[in-house]
């Protein structure tokens, strides 16, 4: 490549990579591209990748002088960009090995033909992020995604909550692909390390012994931390396909291999994937309410292009310092938001409910504002002036909380009821219509339904979920319903799996009781809960946007065409209503990355329906 002008930047694909020759001084923007110098050719050499030679080209415009070789692959990419972003926006598409073999998937997915279109970007990009939103059955699209991809062969891996190994995948497998050999990692009962360590021991001699036939191993991500030596098999297999469902959860810490994560993001890092393998992210909330964690999910899906957080932080998103010198990372830069989006289409794959399922009613929200109770808003405004209040049932005993944090997770349980103490470390939520003001409504609200007040005056009707951040306050309010005999079930994280399922199913099924209590959390995945429930209260939010539309989407889901309610209880004049401002805020944000970039207007259908 000559350089016969040094004012001119000459660009040429030489063995798979671009090589450059530039002027001096333009160090950074080839290092923003993990471009390497070639000190004997005097050459910067970069990735060969379309957002790569568009960051070149803002950075050079017309200084830039294309070789012929990079000339006709990049023509070939734009065509093949433009061929993606067809098919992405397809309400169908032709999937020849599922209907070849696996016709209840064919025909389960010809009721929802934008399933189709997901298996086939799957097939396409090898290594995707299916971000549809929850409830649109994103698990279907990854198992045909697979057998279209000629990757339905060898070992697959399966990491999921320990909550929906059985209910949803083993599930949804052997009813859609029961040509497979399918093994939960996690037995049932009595689980004990060396059960685990069997089962998986068992399934790799299976398949040494059937290696025609596909192998699906269902286990949570926990089992493949580096620092437990307990099943360093998982590490060392080449997996044909890994799935990472709600990948959120263990994904959104990960920075680079460099950088501070967890030690299951870590470990997931280290997973052997087949040279022609397949790598599927699901989650319907992939951003946990900031742009930044994105970086978690791509670095895992393609760690050869997202090598570095803070080069792909530098380029797309606002980067400041504070006055301790760290670095600051904001949102995308408003001039950087369309080469931000651009990136995203190839290996990024998100439609909401109203784009593909649009006889599905938008979810109808409405905030309640609810008047603490004087013994309740006591304790509040002390909490709230000097960082400690008095307890119920104890004279000149205070809680006291230390540091800002402290104070503001007090302040949410004050907002939600006065608290007492017991002879225990913690204080304990005093969930009635005496003492929280949110439980108060509670009751107004199930007595006009037929499920409270008087036993004459009690009917037959639709279920309601009724949901808490605070286990305590959840355990509180059952005893409650108790002692006003309203028959309920609940799920917290102390629920086992198998009990889980059982309430699960019982809730899913007519008749019995009409109330589920569910922690936030330990409810909020994996779980369908829509066969007779279209409401749901929300006690209190917690600061990510996406636990509040993950429990919604529970109920919110196409397996069932209905109108779902969701109930927003604030206290009045409290950090409710602040928490509801910075969860709104949040969500715009990545509403905008997620959707706005295809011109679909969530802001609006976010705020549809809310009542003050």
């Amino acid at each position: 490549m000559e350089y016969e002008d040094e004012d001119k930047v000459y660009l040429e694909l030489v063995d798979g990579q671009i090589h450059v020759k530039a002027p001096y001084g333009w160090s950074g923007v080839f290092r923003r591209n993990g471009g390497k110098w070639d000190k004997d050719k005097s050459t910067w050499i970069v990735r060969a990748d379309m957002t790569v030679c568009r960051d070149l080209r803002s950075a050079f415009g017309k200084r830039l002088v294309i070789g012929p070789a990079l000339n006709v692959w990049a023509r070939l990419e734009v065509a093949k960009e433009l061929e993606l972003k067809a098919l992405t926006l397809s309400h169908s598409a032709e999937l020849e090995k599922v209907g070849v073999n696996h016709a209840n998937l064919a025909n389960a997915m010809a009721n929802r033909t934008y399933q189709q279109v997901g298996a086939k970007f799957i097939e396409q990009q090898r290594r995707v992020l299916i971000a549809d939103e929850p409830g649109l059955g994103k698990t279907l699209e990854a198992i045909a995604g697979l057998i279209e991809s000629d990757c339905w062969r060898g070992l697959i891996l399966v990491c999921a909550p320990l909550t929906s190994l059985r209910p949803v995948w083993e599930t949804e497998l052997k009813r859609f692909a029961s040509d497979a050999h399918i093994t939960v990692g996690v037995p049932a009962h009595h689980d004990t390390v060396w059960e685990r360590q069997e089962i998986v021991a068992q399934h790799i001699e299976h398949f040494i012994e059937n290696v025609e036939q596909p192998h699906v191993l269902i286990i949570n991500p926990e089992m493949v931390r580096r620092s437990d030596p307990q099943f360093p098999i998982l590490m060392e297999l080449e997996w044909q396909a890994i799935i990472m469902d709600e990948s959120h959860l263990y994904l959104s810490g990960i920075k680079s291999a460099k950088e501070n994560q967890t030690k299951t993001g870590k470990a997931l890092m280290g997973l052997k994937l087949a040279s022609d393998g397949v790598k599927i992210a699901l989650s319907g909330t992939p951003m946990r309410g900031k742009t930044r964690n994105l970086w978690g999910t791509l670095h895992w899906l393609r760690p050869n292009e997202y090598t570095s957080f803070w080069r792909w932080a530098d380029r797309y998103l606002i980067m400041t310092s504070n006055r301790y010198s760290s670095h600051v990372v904001g949102e995308i830069h408003p001039w950087r938001k369309d080469a931000f989006y651009q990136s995203l289409d190839g290996i990024m794959l998100r439609r909401t409910k109203a784009e593909v399922v649009k006889e599905l009613p938008p979810k109808q929200r409405i905030e309640i504002f609810c008047d603490m109770t004087d013994r309740q808003e006591q304790m509040y405004r002390q909490m709230e002036t000097k960082a400690s209040a008095e307890l119920i049932d104890m004279e000149d005993e205070e809680l006291t909380a230390i540091g800002v944090l402290a104070v503001m997770t007090r302040l949410k349980q004050f907002a939600d009821c006065a608290w007492r103490n017991v002879e225990s470390p913690k204080p304990v939520a005093l969930f009635r219509p005496d003492t929280s003001g949110k439980c108060g409504v509670i009751e107004e609200m199930l007595v006009e339904r037929g499920i409270a007040g008087n036993k004459d005056e009690r009917i037959e009707g639709n279920k309601i979920v009724i949901a808490s951040q605070f286990t305590q306050v959840i355990d509180s309010l059952g005893e409650w319903l108790d002692a006003i005999k309203v028959d309920h079930m609940k799920i917290t994280g102390s629920v086992s799996e198998q009990q889980r399922v059982a309430i699960t199913a019982a809730f899913q099924s007519q008749g019995g009781p009409r109330v589920l209590l569910m922690n936030t959390r330990a409810g909020g995945v994996s779980i369908t809960l829509d066969a007779y429930c279209d409401e749901v209260i929300i006690i209190d939010e917690t600061w990510t946007p996406d636990d509040q539309e993950q429990l919604e989407d529970r109920i919110h889901r196409v397996s069932r065409i209905h109108q779902v309610t969701v109930y927003y209880l604030r206290a009045k004049d409290s950090i409710d209503e602040y928490i509801a401002a910075k969860t709104l805020s949040k969500d715009t944000i990545q509403k905008e990355v997620l959707d706005g970039r295809r011109g679909v207007d969530n802001l609006i259908l976010a705020i549809a329906g809310k009542v003050r």
